[in-house]
């Protein structure tokens, strides 16, 4: 299902949002389909994906709100590991596609990301510069950015993430078949706080 739609080109920045729960990882594979980060979702309110927007706050102002009509959840998402740690939203309408607005400095280009097909070589990253961008948390234990912040990452050998994320060490767990390594043991600039 998800296939269908590989060859897309642009990268897309929304965010869902219900009163203050938001998830700040999404990307739109399709103008009516969004990949995003799991969270929990309480099924008696309604969600919304706001997109085009650089402006956490202004996402229903500046940029387009659609209504989430369903979740569906990584069938082996695991909360206290991380793991499958993706959901696929389905939208109750289509996104309207636009390049970046030239008028608005808070406005950006709504828009799918491009998937390398599942048995395409373009898999291997390693060595690139990625860049990861989203809202998430500014310091350790601070608020969430209100601006779209970004870094540029490089992509690093899979052993390097098993050996830092191995059993025992660590509740998370390293799989190279699902996971990207981007980063590096460093201090510094990183996308977890």
């Amino acid at each position: 299902m998800w296939s269908k739609y590989k060859y897309k080109r642009w990268f897309q920045d929304c965010w869902w949002q219900e009163r203050y729960a938001r998830s700040s990882s999404m990307a739109s594979v399709h103008n009516c389909w969004i990949f995003a980060n799991t969270t929990h979702a309480n099924r008696k309110f309604k969600y919304y994906v706001s997109a085009g927007s650089l402006i956490r706050s202004k996402g229903h102002l500046i940029g387009q709100q659609i209504e989430i009509e369903k979740i569906f959840y990584h069938p082996k998402w695991n909360p206290i590991t991380l793991y499958a740690d993706i959901m696929l939203l389905k939208l109750t309408n289509p996104f309207q596609y636009r390049a970046s607005p030239h008028d608005n400095a808070e406005a950006t280009a709504i828009g799918p990301i491009c998937l390398p097909d599942i048995n395409s070589r373009e898999w291997n990253y390693r060595g690139e510069t990625t860049k990861v961008s989203g809202f998430g948390l500014t310091q350790h234990k601070g608020n969430q950015s209100e601006t779209l912040r970004f870094i540029h990452e490089k992509v690093v050998d899979d052993e390097l993430c098993e050996k830092r994320f191995c059993q025992g060490r660590s509740k998370y767990i390293y799989d190279r078949h699902t996971m990207l390594c981007v980063g590096s043991l460093k201090n510094g600039i990183s996308t977890c706080q």
